[in-house]
């Protein structure tokens, strides 16, 4: 514990003294002891000390008495010590006010108190404590080092710090779940709570509730698990009765440690993930072509792969690059993927696989009820975008149902390029499934762009020329007329336009070529619109 004013007044040197004022700044922590041999002390004063006098200095100088006490409260002086007697006959009335409204502990010293002497015993007092709190320290370096170098599991390091600092200890991620906690805090509810809706380490209003206990925020030393740039979680404990310095010490020891042990943990499973990612990889390109062998890898990464599959992508639209990246770090950390489908479909984690590939999370599912799973995907889409909760644009696309291994590649493809397409067609997050776009099916597999484009060019050149120098986007008026079967009462309320408006934009569109009321006409003009899309979301759109 800290050297405290009232443990000053406890020294045996200290018996014939009397504090007449400042009673209730006595909890204030001592560490040193000065005394006063002239006037203008306060530049060699430090916080926390305790100043003896005999107010000789200033003795005759009525002004500096009554500035005594309040330049020492700046200075955070912890208590004065005054001899009266032999300069002062007595503590003059207005030190013992400013000592009372200051909360400035004022000591009367006894005729025979040596001033010397009783500052050499705090200076001894303060040295003790030094080295009792060195020694504090190093054994706590000393005990984790030795665990950690044994290899301790972390349960096993949260247990022996709490029996180091006598104090419940609990280890959380960064989410605020707990990962670990010492055996005192067993069968106990434990419960952070968070005012405003802010789940961070900086809300000021953030609570620990165990059982019925309550522990505000001030009350915690909570210390982040961090290695490099990366924060694991946090490690906290109550405020106890150990010093808070020895006590946030020790914290901060064993965080470092922990730390460790999250980093070697993470490096063994970085190395496992790249081993699994390639793995996939070469599932989708192609490369395996023994369903058995794929099925033998995928149980050493935990995945128990059975057919047949369907997969998911997963795609966050933001120009932020620095942003996604921690929305996808988030997801995956998380689980958010794997609780939504266990929540919706009762499916567990190992009949899921869940990997980043190509700026996108894709999902394996395994759909051996494939019915009820296909029946469910959309709305279980839907739920994945709700509890991502991304402030962005997302889109989810969903696969055929794949039986084989050879399949992948194909499918994936063909999810990826229509999720692509469906990024351009909707304006707000999405689900779309394979068989919503169809059409694109067909035009992927017409390898010759240089015909598609020629086609296009064809029905729709004049319209993609003109829209580069006009800002009447009549290539946006065509898609709402296709989306409502060019029906123009339902295209003017979808467009937010008079009636007569979209009449007079189909007008304009009749100048470039494109007449609504020829049905073969109109279809080449859906058609060519299809192939507008798809080359554009395959960077091959040469007009």
């Amino acid at each position: 514990m800290s050297i405290k004013v009232k443990d000053i007044l406890g020294l045996k040197i200290f018996k014939d003294s009397e504090l007449i004022a400042g009673e209730n700044g006595v909890e204030k922590i001592v560490k040193s002891a000065s005394l006063m041999e002239v006037p203008d002390i306060y530049p060699y004063l430090e916080a926390h000390n305790i100043l003896l006098t005999t107010l000789f200095p200033i003795h005759q100088n009525e002004n500096a008495q009554k500035e005594l006490l309040p330049k020492l409260n700046k200075k955070e002086i912890s208590a004065i010590c005054i001899k009266p007697g032999r300069y002062v006959e007595s503590i003059p009335e207005i030190m013992i006010e400013q000592a009372e409204s200051l909360n400035l502990p004022l000591i009367r010293l006894g005729d025979n108190a040596n001033l010397s002497t009783m500052a050499n015993k705090i200076l001894e007092l303060s040295l003790d404590k030094h080295l009792s709190t060195l020694e504090f320290r190093n054994n706590i370096h000393e005990k984790l080092m030795d665990l950690f170098l044994k290899g301790k599991s972390l349960d096993f390091l949260v247990n022996s710090l709490a029996e180091m600092i006598k104090n419940p200890v609990i280890l959380s991620d960064t989410d605020f779940k707990t990962i670990s906690i010492s055996k005192d805090l067993k069968d106990k509810n434990i419960e952070f709570i968070f005012p405003n809706n802010d789940r961070t380490i900086f809300n000021k209003k953030l609570k620990l509730q165990i059982d019925d206990h309550i522990i505000y925020k001030e009350n915690l030393i909570t210390h982040p698990i961090k290695a490099g740039n990366q924060c694991f979680g946090y490690l906290l404990t109550q405020k106890g009765y150990l010093d808070p310095e020895n006590l946030q010490l020790a914290i901060e020891q064993a965080s470092l440690l922990i730390a460790s042990v999250f980093y070697k943990n993470n490096a063994v499973l970085e190395k496992e993930k790249n081993f699994q990612d390639a793995f996939i990889r070469n599932i989708l390109q192609g490369k395996i072509k023994s369903q058995i062998e794929a099925i033998e890898k995928a149980r050493a990464f935990g995945w128990e792969l059975e057919f047949p599959q369907i997969m998911m992508i997963i795609k966050i639209f933001t120009e932020d690059e620095v942003k996604k990246k921690k929305y996808y770090e988030k997801i995956l950390n998380n689980d958010q993927i794997e609780k939504v489908f266990n929540q919706s479909l009762s499916i567990y984690q190992d009949k899921i696989k869940t990997i980043y590939i190509n700026d996108s999370l894709v999902v394996f599912i395994n759909a051996i009820f494939d019915k009820r799973i296909q029946k469910n995907l959309k709305d279980v889409g839907e739920k994945i975008i709700d509890k991502i909760d991304v402030n962005s644009k997302v889109g989810v696309g969903i696969s055929q149902v794949i039986k084989s291994i050879d399949r992948f590649p194909a499918a994936y493809k063909i999810t990826e390029k229509n999720l692509d397409i469906a990024r351009i067609l909707e304006q707000n997050s999405f689900v779309m499934k394979y068989d919503e776009y169809e059409i694109f099916n067909l035009i992927d597999k017409i390898s010759d762009f240089e015909l598609l484009n020629s086609f296009l060019d064809k029905k729709l050149g004049k319209l993609i020329r003109h829209e580069r120098e006009s800002e009447m986007n009549l290539i946006e008026t065509l898609r709402v007329l296709i989306d409502n079967n060019f029906n123009l009462k339902k295209s003017a309320k979808a467009m937010y336009l008079h009636y007569n408006t979209m009449r007079y934009r189909v007008e304009k569109l009749k100048d470039y070529g494109i007449n609504i009321e020829d049905g073969y006409q109109l279809a080449e003009i859906v058609f060519a619109y299809n192939i507008h899309l798809w080359l554009k979301a395959n960077d091959q759109l040469r007009l």
